[in-house]
């Protein structure tokens, strides 16, 4: 995609596209400990789940990040809520 493209796509009025269903989005975070565990529960489920790394400056602990399909966040939110 060339620079001209790009300008004319980000200033045109065209309607916004439609969400890849299929683009990770992170569903949570929490405890590095708890990761595994809430992997697992998500796959329990019949979600398909990865998990990240991420530390956290405020309080100098290190997170999990859980990302799920953009199709599938909402009953992955529903487990992880069911979880806590």
């Amino acid at each position: 995609m060339g620079l001209r493209t790009w300008l004319v796509d980000l200033l045109s009025r065209g309607e916004v596209p439609e969400p890849d269903p299929d683009e990770p989005v992170e569903a949570g975070m929490v405890l590095l400990a708890e990761g595994p565990l809430t992997i697992e529960a998500l796959r329990d489920a019949g979600i398909e789940a990865t998990m990240i790394e991420a530390f956290d400056a405020p309080t100098a602990t290190t997170r999990a990040r859980i990302m799920v399909r953009r199709r599938d966040a909402d009953a992955a939110s529903a487990v992880l809520t069911e979880r806590s």
